[in-house]
């Protein structure tokens, strides 16, 4: 039983494995598939302007639309087995010859570099170097236009945290270079995201600087907030926002301030709620530029408030922010709370909690995290995102970021199930209710939350007799990790 699932779960794997691959290669195929001006322009996104068509570049023509082909072929074979009208045999065959034509079109584009070198001229090559770099920048093009069509908020988080570089390059004819953005995937600032976030925010921002790059971090924001709430707005700060955070700031009178960015959270049925980012201005041209943050929200906020069939934001608060709540957080001197941003130049002092939660479920029944086999499945009625922050009149805050599901259930099933699990599962399974989170703060550092029940009864034969076991209820201490 546990070898099939475990060869289910491989064939599930390699299926979705295979038509991610096949799905990114469709950029690619649809140009071979064109005219020569059509290859001509896909090449020249990558970076070059072509002299002529080399062959080695047609030659992929035959190999990708066999890959589109089987595509579509994979597609309608899971639809028929859906329908009923077909098996899963037709599904495995579908995807052996996906597999079988990928790798193919790997074969063919392991190839391409050389021939590429033996069919363009030398002088090109030597000053274009497409032979030796073609290949990476055609993995990292087609995987950002696969993230971008297929998932717009990843792709836009991705960019946010730097792991996504989308650099615009200038047009150099010396070099037979149009115009073009080269896309690159830095996989290593995953890492880095976790155990040197200073660093990372240095590299991709600057940081800990005396400049912040706010081009750079406005137009992440803006394309986030693009893919998922609304388009963000440019805007200029007032003297009292200038005055509240940096009063000794030094504004120079030809350029005035810089801009800051409104970034909307939601707005719907009168509740409207904004982040403003605004790069602290520096006292002296040595003083390493910070962030002011500034939280406004209007409306009645102590519901939930739909953003789409499945999403909803829920914003919690023990405190009015119509004034605007901020956060000035600076490299060399932490992070500072005030409100009353928006309404003078005076810091006010601030007490309670404010909350935000993103939360996704399914209006139909429970969210489905893993089906396993047939009545052995994990779900949850909803899964959760959420930041916040304590603030306190003492000087006292703490900030905190959780993430979890709610209404858990792991329902594992006796159907099927032999040898030793059949004789200690009950003939109607076991049931497990729970709930789950993982956060941080900044006091608490790492911590758990959540809470579990097991709800059956287990018969346990044994030669003295008949015994059963109601099962109970562990709960989950929430404490941080050290």
């Amino acid at each position: 039983m546990r070898q099939a699932q475990g060869a289910d779960l491989m064939a599930s794997t390699v299926e979705t494995l295979a038509e991610f691959v096949g799905v990114a290669l469709s950029p690619l195929a649809e140009a071979l598939d064109g005219s020569d001006t059509d290859v001509a322009q896909f090449v020249s996104l990558l970076g070059w302007n072509l002299p002529s068509i080399p062959p080695a570049l047609k030659g992929l023509q035959t190999a990708l639309t066999a890959v589109a082909d089987d595509l579509g072929s994979l597609r309608i074979a899971r639809v028929a087995l859906e329908e009923g009208s077909g098996t899963e045999d037709d599904v495995l065959q579908a995807l052996g010859l996906l597999a079988a034509d990928i790798g193919v079109v790997a074969v063919a584009l392991e190839q391409l570099p050389s021939g590429l070198s033996a069919q363009l001229p030398q002088s090109y090559l030597d000053a274009t170097h497409i032979a030796d770099q073609i290949l990476d920048r055609l993995f990292h093009r087609l995987l950002a236009t696969l993230l971008r069509e297929q998932s717009p908020p990843t792709y836009q988080v991705l960019y946010l945290l730097g792991v996504v570089e989308a650099l615009a390059q200038q047009e150099n004819p010396a070099v037979s270079q149009p115009a073009y953005t080269l896309f690159q995937f830095r996989f290593d600032r995953l890492t880095k995201l976790f155990t040197d976030p200073k660093g990372l925010t240095s590299e991709v921002y600057g940081w800990g600087t005396p400049t912040l790059n706010a081009d750079r971090l406005f137009l992440a924001l803006q394309q986030l907030a693009t893919a998922i709430a609304g388009p963000a707005t440019v805007d200029y700060p007032d003297d009292a926002l200038i005055k509240a955070i940096a009063p000794s700031a030094v504004i120079p009178p030809d350029t005035g301030p810089g801009p800051l960015l409104s970034v909307p959270l939601f707005e719907l049925e009168g509740v409207t709620a904004a982040v403003v980012v605004y790069p602290r201005p520096t006292s002296s041209p040595a003083e390493a530029q910070g962030l002011c943050l500034v939280l406004t929200v209007s409306g009645d906020i102590t519901s939930a408030v739909p953003l789409t069939d499945t999403l909803s934001m829920t914003a919690e608060t023990a405190a009015d922010l119509s004034t605007g709540l901020g956060l000035v957080i600076s490299p060399d001197q932490g992070i500072q709370i005030l409100t009353g941003l928006s309404a003078g130049p005076a810091p006010a002092a601030f007490d309670g909690k404010v909350t935000l939660k993103l939360g996704y479920e399914n209006a139909e029944g429970p969210v489905s995290l893993l089906t396993v086999s047939e009545g052995t499945a994990l779900q949850a009625n909803q899964l959760y995102l959420q930041v916040g922050a304590e603030l306190h009149s003492s000087g006292g805050s703490d900030l905190l970021a959780e993430g979890g599901l709610l209404g858990g259930k792991l329902v594992i099933s006796a159907k099927g199930v032999d040898g030793f699990l059949a004789k200690i599962l009950p003939a109607n399974g076991v049931e497990v209710d729970f709930e789950f989170g993982l956060g941080w703060s900044r006091s608490r550092g790492v911590y758990f939350t959540g809470s579990a029940g097991l709800e059956t009864e287990i018969g346990l034969h044994v030669a003295s007799g008949h015994s059963r076991w109601k099962a109970s209820t562990w709960p989950l201490p929430q404490q941080p990790l050290a």
